[in-house]
């Protein structure tokens, strides 16, 4: 029989599922990106650098002519829902972050801090590591 996780335990998980949700959503940009360019011959565009958008416009097909301008509409509209994505993603590191320095040996966050100082396992892996054993355990 599974134990039934309480409200703040299922809440502590939120911004773990909602980063999740968000990096799905961030490569479904990426490639959506790249492909709409693969299309058009162009193979070497990273829409994850800062100034993707504007070297978009700079861009050309093999064959010398500039991006069309309904392609070029949409792929700016992508970049600009990338750029939101990846600022929601920070935010949520962010928060995180703070939550851990505010309560730094309460509960979870000492062990979220112990995992995340092994070498490769960073603060979200640790985290979803150690909600994950909190509620096997509880």
């Amino acid at each position: 029989m599974a134990r039934i996780p309480t409200i703040a335990e299922e809440d502590a998980k939120r911004p773990n599922r909602e980063r999740e949700c968000l990096v799905r959503e961030r490569t479904r940009i990426v490639n959506r990106i790249k492909g709409t360019l693969a299309r058009l011959g162009i193979r070497d565009f990273r829409p994850t650098l800062r100034k993707s958008a504007e070297r978009l416009a700079t861009l050309h097909t093999p064959e010398g002519s500039l991006l069309p301008p309904n392609v070029s509409a949409e792929l700016h509209r992508d970049l600009a829902r990338l750029g939101f994505v990846v600022s929601q993603i920070k935010e949520i590191e962010k928060a995180r972050q703070k939550q851990l320095e505010q309560h730094p040996e309460t509960g979870p966050h000492a062990m979220v801090r112990l995992l995340a100082r092994v070498v490769g396992v960073g603060i979200e892996t640790a985290d979803m590591l150690v909600r994950g054993a909190v509620a096997a355990t509880g």
